[in-house]
């Protein structure tokens, strides 16, 4: 009876799970007393209370208006200049904009500068974010069914109610995807059947030699054990009869449109599909792109990666299951800045269904999100993703790993964006596999294979196979499958070496233009590029600025800056300059200890965390106090290439 007392209210409702922890504080927070209202501080109009739906109800805004209280207890401002106001004219945090009293900040008001907006709307909003998604959209979203993973299951609990005609509660459907999984499906039922049907009194014998003499061309397919079932979904099993390869050939390449199977018509998506692929081809030939990195290849960072010459840039790993859910944290990845040209996004996950769902939602006219290309990861080692069955370990399950693909491709196919891969070797460096899926990879629709030299459970340890890839690009050019190479790329010399050898035309970039994000001008210019720690520096305020102007120049934007800078100085550090360097550079190499030629080249040259709080320091202000600060990242296990 106590316990039961303890786990309910008082007005005897059960407590909801987690009601009674204890939550840590955020210990990064350096906000004022007073809490503003965040609309109040910048327009001095409160939604909360303006609105008619507010005002019928009488509500009133849980924060305080009183703006010159607010003012009295706000820290010190960090900088004189607004970077926002400076290019925009007006600064959408107003009063709690931490950079604002020698600009825009007078008293207790937010000044808007007139000739500053218009020569900012004249410029085409340069700065502002592309792919921005409308959180009612996401209301939307949340508001689905959620889709089970569990064979024929379907979470029902978010379906709209009865009689609600509130469009924010509309549900999106998937039409596309929908028809798709039914085909699919059916297509999958029949080939079980035909396995089902085949000889029964053919058995799978050893065969001497002498026996072997005796088999003629008639001699009936032995039907599959289980275990051999099995076998023939792993990726590596290479040792199934020549006739059970063709069948599982024609397999593939079944279509979808089970119906005009028998048709000799030309499919025009077929013809679709090759120009689609033509124009990819175009696309990516001999470019530099920058990989999709997770925290750290953000859009601050990739902009200035843009500035050095980077030509393909692709957004951080989302994973399609909460981009279905209409989870904000995830949709943010996917925003552009209006300085890549070239930008996809890559999306995570294991089940035709949440994919093919993820690929329609992406393509929705009503959302206008401007892609070149959906990149598919297959490469991805963290044990949280491929435990999942995604990242690295959906290859080797052959039905999903094609499901998937094959669902994306046919929902986008009336929108052309193309679908990329990428993967790696194969799960273990003894045992490379990925070379056997590349014709089955063209046929299911992809246009192009980015190849990371090392295996699943290689991780990031040991050098990338870079002959490997020579393998891979050989057997693409075979089959008519572009092959992107990756990984160990941190000069312009190694480069041009490892395209040499071997045959690929486009190289993808990840920890290379982490170190050094000038990467990409060396190689476009051919020369090693000594930067003094002066132009490094000023390379951060760039970074700080743009981050300001996309997480917002308020308490919590500086913070949010902080975290991310801090992120990228703990790769930054491994940067030894050309002037200072003995011998060649490589990936594998760590720092020794050493006395740059200043002491800002000395202090960005420190392994130290708290060093790398004293550059953040000198960039955004003092931090909190008991700030902490940990890398996501650990050498040799986790990494942050997606």
């Amino acid at each position: 009876m106590k316990k039961k007392m303890n786990d309910e209210n008082e007005d005897g409702r059960d407590k909801k799970k987690g009601a009674r922890r204890v939550r840590r504080r955020d210990m990064h927070s350096s906000t004022p007393k007073t809490s503003v209202c965040f609309f109040y501080a910048a327009t001095k109009n409160c939604p909360f209370e303006t609105s008619q739906e507010a005002k019928a109800q009488s509500k009133k805004c849980a924060h305080s208006h009183d703006l010159d209280a607010y003012m009295k207890d706000k820290p010190e401002d960090i900088h004189e200049r607004c970077y926002i106001w400076d290019v925009t004219g007006s600064c959408r945090y107003g009063l709690t904009c931490r950079f604002g009293r020698q600009s825009h900040i007078k008293g207790a008001d937010n000044i808007i500068d007139e000739e500053r907006g218009i020569a900012y709307e004249k410029a085409g909003r340069p700065m502002d974010p592309l792919n921005v998604v409308p959180k009612d959209f996401l209301h939307r979203l949340d508001r689905n069914p959620r889709p089970d993973t569990r064979k024929g299951k379907n979470n029902q609990r978010n379906k709209k109610p009865q009689g609600n005609t509130d469009a924010r509660n509309e549900i999106i459907s998937f039409p596309k995807s929908k028809q798709f999984i039914e085909q699919w499906e059916k297509e999958r039922e029949a080939n079980r059947s035909a396995h089902s049907t085949k000889e029964p009194s053919a058995k799978r014998v050893k065969l001497t030699e002498d026996d072997k003499m005796d088999v003629t061309v008639d001699t009936p397919v032995a039907a599959e054990t289980p275990s051999e079932e099995k076998q023939k979904e792993e990726v590596g099993s290479t040792t199934q009869p020549v006739v059970e390869e063709k069948v599982e050939e024609k397999e593939s390449k079944s279509s979808l449109n089970i119906e005009h199977q028998d048709t000799m018509e030309v499919d025009p998506y077929s013809i679709e599909l090759e120009q689609l692929r033509e124009r990819s081809r175009q696309l990516f030939k001999n470019k530099l792109y920058l990989a999709p990195l997770t925290t750290v290849g953000n859009l601050p960072y990739r902009r200035v990666c843009k500035e050095f010459g980077a030509d393909i840039t692709c957004g951080e790993m989302a994973l399609g299951m909460k981009l279905i859910q209409g989870a904000q944290t995830e949709w943010a990845l996917l925003k552009r800045d209006p300085t890549e040209d070239i930008f996809g996004v890559q999306v995570c996950g294991a089940h035709a269904d949440v994919m093919s769902q993820t690929a329609e939602v992406l393509s929705k006219p009503e959302l206008g999100l401007k892609l070149d290309f959906i990149d598919i990861n297959c490469g991805c080692p963290i044990d949280l993703v491929t435990r999942a069955g995604a990242g690295s370990a959906l290859p080797e399950r052959k039905t999903k790993f094609e499901g998937v693909i094959r669902g994306m491709t046919t929902v986008l196919r009336e929108y052309n964006i193309p679908v990329t891969v990428k993967m790696r070797t194969g799960k273990s460096e003894k045992e490379n596999t990925t070379h056997l899926l590349l014709e089955n990879i063209k046929n299911w629709g992809a246009v192009a294979l980015t190849l990371h030299g090392r295996s699943r459970l290689q991780r990031y340890a040991r050098l990338a196979d870079w002959n490997y890839i020579k393998s891979c690009s050989d057997e693409g050019n075979r089959v008519g499958l572009p092959i992107i190479g990756n990984g160990d790329l941190y000069t312009w010399k190694q480069v041009e070496e490892y395209k040499a050898l071997s045959g690929v035309d486009t190289v993808m970039i990840a920890r290379g233009a982490l170190i050094k994000p000038w990467i990409f001008q060396e190689i476009k210019e051919q020369r090693d590029i000594d930067l003094s720690s002066g132009e490094r520096f000023e390379m951060l305020k760039r970074f700080v600025n743009y981050g300001l102007y996309h997480w917002g120049s308020d308490d919590k934007g500086v913070n949010n800056t902080r975290e991310f800078l801090l992120q990228w100085l703990s790769f930054l550090y491994r940067y030894i300059p050309v002037g200072i360097l003995e011998g060649a550079a490589a990936m594998k190499d760590r720092p020794p200890s050493y006395f740059g030629r200043n002491d800002l080249e000395t202090l960005m040259a420190s392994p130290e965390i708290p060093d790398w709080i004293k550059i953040s320091e000198m960039l955004l202000g003092p931090a909190p106090e008991n700030f902490q600060f940990q890398p996501k990242h650990k050498a040799g296990s986790t990494n942050s290439e997606g």
